[in-house]
């Protein structure tokens, strides 16, 4: 939608008619027409002042701002170029608002989705091929999870390594997302597209010098900005979403925006109840080789867990199954189960375990 004050409609006519101009006259007649332009272009603050006026203080949708441009700004332009030329003006620059205006509004935001609940089996319906696949356990004290990308595409700030209390923004190999509970409703989160045309608006050069375009979001009305893909709606509420936002302010290829996830942030994986036991060996040898293929001491328990069916309710129960252990040779598959474990492990497990399926 679009909300602002008459110097933000006055700067949108201005960008307009500016652009109008420049395409149709340049293609479409080849003889010296920059005095009509400029007198064209002038029209930019009273067709500005003329479309506040008729939209007020209310929201304007961007599929009706076409028609109103050309309801409100046409008989502007007749005064100044003739009936003809007026329209085929319009009709370009409808064509532009409708066609080409959403392309310059467009932001690429990337996203990561977690779920609160393990025992939901639409979720599982869902997500994990019915019950046949698995869920992985993520673990965060603070909120964040810690990535690292092998390249340095991750936009953060650090501080300064100068020492002092300045900080440096820049694009880095690591950072830690914070995580974003998802809200539920009916209606759908409103964007003021001011704010994303401001910077794309013309300006002169004093304009420039004393940063008109940073002050000017201040005359744009407020929307839903802070809620871009943390709104769903309200009958998705049952998979208790929360998400992480990948930190970029450029478009990727899909491969490239694929990070590793901390081990520290990794708990266990928990196994469908209609997972096969072939794909449960090859869960548990995948995850040895993670852990190996990581180095180091682990720091905490790789854990096993099995969703299961109840015959008294539709939702699933998670019991611990063990944790991984030892080496991979032979059949030997590297895992410890409950039966052989230390009894305080053993009740660290189930605790776990109660956990996971209260959240």
């Amino acid at each position: 939608v679009l909300n602002g004050s008459t110097q933000l409609w006055e700067r949108l006519a201005d960008f307009f008619l500016e652009h109008g101009c420049l395409y149709f006259y340049s293609d479409h007649i080849r003889n010296d027409k920059s005095d009509v332009i400029r007198r064209v272009v002038a029209l930019g603050r009273p067709a500005g002042e003329a479309l506040k006026k008729k939209v007020r203080s209310r929201d304007v949708e961007l599929g009706q701002l076409g028609g109103l441009f050309a309801e409100t700004v046409g008989p502007l332009l007749v005064d100044v170029v003739g009936p003809m030329q007026s329209q085929l003006i319009i009709d370009w620059i409808r064509r532009f608002i409708d066609q080409h205006l959403p392309e310059m509004l467009e932001e690429e935001t990337y996203i990561a989705s977690f779920c609160l609940s393990a025992t939901n089996p639409t979720i599982w319906g869902h997500y994990a091929d019915a019950e046949r696949g698995f869920a992985v356990v993520y673990a965060t004290s603070d909120g964040k999870l810690s990535v690292t990308s092998p390249i340095a595409i991750l936009s953060g700030t650090r501080p300064s390594k100068s020492g002092s209390s300045i900080v440096e923004i820049g694009h880095y190999k690591d950072e830690r997302l914070e995580l974003a509970n998802v809200k539920y409703s009916t209606k759908v989160p409103k964007v003021n597209a001011f704010i994303r045309l401001i910077p794309k608006l013309h300006y002169s050069e004093e304009e420039e010098h004393y940063d008109v375009p940073l002050l000017l979001p201040g005359d744009a009305g407020k929307k839903q900005e802070n809620m871009i893909g943390l709104l769903k709606y309200s009958e998705w509420r049952y998979e208790r979403e929360i998400r992480a936002f990948f930190p970029t302010h450029q478009r990727l290829a899909p491969d490239v925006r694929t990070v590793r996830v901390a081990i520290e942030n990794i708990q266990g994986v928990i196994f469908g109840s209609k997972m096969s036991q072939e794909n449960m060996i090859r869960t548990v040898v995948c995850c040895h080789l993670m852990k190996e293929g990581l180095g180091g001491p682990p720091s905490r328990q790789f854990m096993f867990f099995r969703a299961r069916r109840s015959t008294d309710r539709f939702r699933l129960t998670v019991e611990p199954e063990g944790v991984l252990h030892g080496h991979y040779y032979g059949d030997h598959i590297p895992i410890r189960t409950m039966k052989d474990m230390p009894v305080e492990e053993a009740r660290e497990m189930h605790s776990v375990a109660e956990n996971i399926a209260a959240s």
